[in-house]
């Protein structure tokens, strides 16, 4: 018996293409774009000036980037709703809980190698932002460890892998799963401009697309990021 056989597809889910897949992670910066110019305006109306330092500060930032997937978010709620499952066999949840200790280990293995380098430098901004007030520290959460994970799991893992997973399965490439969960997690780590961190964020990738090419669903693979997200929140928050 097959312990990880993936749930069957509904038929009637048509995923994106390869190209609307991409299309959708260029609308997820424009619209977190977006997200910055509300959050500004709304320091405008509250007094602030136009030019003033506190348009650039960490929470307003951070404000931008919750709107802004709040707003994509929305656009994609009905493709969201029809990928997330049932989970039907416990032996997902243990190899996900395995999954998120092992890259909690890695990535703390590779900046203990990389101390003194600054691996991820929008983890200070985030930092700074939880650090500041009550405030900061909801608009961290909510946009890092809630909405962040929603929003790249439905782009990177429901749609964009199983998008170039449809795509090689019509040429009759070999192994177009694999290649899926390669190319999608390569496409996700380079996405965060964050080169030193290229390696872990890699391995993140590939880890939750393997649950979701696994279980058919992208509902393990986002509670493992919400998860690995949430702690490493806690982690920049208390450790100073």
């Amino acid at each position: 018996m097959q312990i990880l056989s993936a749930d069957d597809p509904a038929p009637h889910v048509i995923n994106p293409s390869v190209l609307k897949s991409l299309a959708w992670i260029a609308a997820m910066f424009a619209l977190q774009g977006i997200g910055l110019v509300l959050a500004i305006l709304v320091n405008v109306a509250l007094g602030a000036d136009i030019r003033s330092p506190d348009n650039a500060n960490p929470i307003t930032l951070l404000l931008g980037v919750l709107l802004g997937n709040f707003i994509l978010i929305a656009l994609r709620s009905a493709y969201l709703k029809r990928n997330l499952k049932r989970v039907r066999h416990q032996w997902h949840i243990g190899i996900s809980a395995g999954a998120i200790a092992a890259m909690l280990i890695v990535n703390w293995a590779y900046e203990s190698l990389l101390v003194g380098k600054d691996v991820q430098p929008t983890n200070r901004l985030i930092a700074d932002a939880a650090s500041s007030s009550l405030t900061g520290s909801v608009l961290v959460f909510l946009a890092i460890a809630i909405t962040g994970p929603i929003l790249e799991e439905v782009l990177f893992r429901g749609q964009l892998q199983s998008a170039l997973k449809q795509w090689g399965e019509r040429r009759e490439i070999n192994r177009p799963a694999t290649i899926a969960m390669t190319v999608s997690a390569a496409v996700f780590a380079a996405i965060h401009f964050q080169p030193l961190a290229f390696p872990v964020l890699f391995t993140s990738g590939l880890a939750m697309g393997w649950i979701r090419e696994k279980t058919g669903s992208i509902t393990l693979p986002i509670l493992m990021h919400v998860i690995m997200n949430t702690v490493a929140v806690f982690a920049m928050t208390f450790s100073g």
